[in-house]
């Protein structure tokens, strides 16, 4: 079958960290997305700690198992069986599907000018429009100048069209909310693996790879995901997004491709 785990896998450690109950829809579809695999993955969850924590505690247990793999995957997104089998097929070291925020995009006059010219004339006509914009959570590095002129670096959300759809992308920040990582890479990076450090004040990671991070003016630091992106890129791993995968997003409803709203199907 088309989602058959290949050959070479040994085992898959499936987590999934999330802070509460989750939705009836979720559960059957997750049961129905990795029933195909239940004899060569083992699923754990953890809640009640912060994201960073859970995501490096889910990594060390996957260690300690064994695992050759470790595929995250969140508490709000919706997969189809042949998700896991066609990401490992891929046979790379971080590999996501590719999904859609669930919450809409601000668009702010300040930040129009700094984006390319086919994603502004778009962003302007749905702003006008008053139409909500859901950015793919797949990011790109942004460095601007704020008020006094010193440069500050950032990431911004990847735009439709500034991919070839059904393709394979290197990016410079990746979701963890469908990613699957070879366990190798995490015994080549130093701990923490995952760090929030957004909204923290500054000298608690000065030596930190998130440390000239400026998300919103004034505030430094970026959010566990983004961490774990700097960190795998200054050690050499590139961070890959399967276009061709695209997975939902449960918010009120689901955010599927292009940001529209799917029906929920279990």
């Amino acid at each position: 079958m088309a989602w058959e785990l290949p050959e070479r896998a040994t085992s898959v450690f499936v987590g999934i960290p999330h802070q509460g109950l989750v939705s009836t829809a979720w559960a059957m579809n997750v049961l129905r997305a990795l029933s195909p695999y239940l004899a060569r993955a083992k699923l754990f969850t953890i809640q009640g700690h912060p994201i960073d924590v859970s995501r490096d505690s889910l990594v060390e247990r996957a260690i300690a198992g064994k695992a050759d793999y470790v595929y995250f995957l969140d508490s709000d997104i919706y997969t189809t069986p042949d998700t896991l089998g066609r990401l490992m097929r891929l046979n790379l070291p971080i590999v996501s599907a590719l999904y859609y925020r669930r919450h809409a995009l601000q668009v702010t006059d300040e930040m129009l000018p700094h984006l390319p010219e086919n994603a502004r004339k778009s962003l302007q006509t749905k702003r006008e429009l008053g139409m909500p914009v859901h950015t793919c959570a797949v990011w790109k590095d942004f460095t601007y100048r704020d008020e006094s002129g010193a440069e500050l670096r950032s990431f911004r959300p990847i735009f439709d069209g500034e991919f070839t759809e059904g393709q394979l992308i290197e990016v410079d920040g990746i979701p963890m909310g469908c990613c699957l990582i070879q366990t190798s890479v995490f015994r080549k990076l130093p701990k923490p693996w995952f760090y929030w450090t957004l909204g923290r004040e500054r000298f608690m990671f000065e030596d930190d790879v998130s440390k000239n991070v400026q998300y919103t003016a004034g505030t430094f630091g970026c959010s566990e995901d983004l961490h774990f992106s700097l960190l795998a890129r200054k050690y050499g791993f590139p961070l890959l997004c399967d276009t061709s995968l695209v997975v939902g997003h449960e918010s009120k409803v689901i955010v599927g491709v292009s940001g529209r709203f799917e029906v929920i199907e279990s």
